[in-house]
């Protein structure tokens, strides 16, 4: 299948499976935003693939964003534009997807994990998911 560093991808008749796969689990790096914003390109384009599947490798979803990666490429002044150059094309992209979208949410999903989610038209949870959304200061748990 596609060939990524932070992405596992397998394609099963019409269903593509896109797996977060990173160390620190699953946390979003700027990598794996460009490669999945890749990935739904290719999803987009490819006519033989008519659903969409987002998941995490292992026992999570994604814990969010690498946070130590995010304090060496942004500072405070700069994380909207941070914001703007991510996790919104992600959402964008997969709002204007017209196939639909999985969220085979297999574990926590935190922060930008599960802003990553957010465009999921068909989110499923495991009993032992839980999610987490950081809000000003402020944690909003579900």
């Amino acid at each position: 299948m596609l060939d990524y560093q932070t992405l596992l991808t397998e394609q099963a008749d019409c269903v593509f499976t896109v797996a977060f796969n990173r160390p620190k689990v699953n946390a979003f790096s700027l990598q794996m935003v460009d490669e999945l914003l890749h990935a739904l390109r290719y999803v987009e384009r490819e006519a033989s693939i008519r659903c969409l599947v987002l998941t995490g490798s292992g026992d999570f979803f994604s814990s969010g964003h690498d946070m130590a990666e995010i304090s060496e490429a942004t500072d405070t002044a700069s994380i909207h534009h941070h914001l703007e150059s991510t996790y919104n094309r992600i959402v964008k992209r997969m709002r204007r997807l017209e196939k639909p979208i999985i969220g085979a949410i297999n574990g926590p999903a935190a922060g930008a994990g599960l802003r990553g989610c957010s465009g999921d038209r068909y989110p499923l949870g495991c009993r032992e998911r839980s999610l987490h959304l950081r809000f000003h200061r402020h944690w909003i748990d579900g």
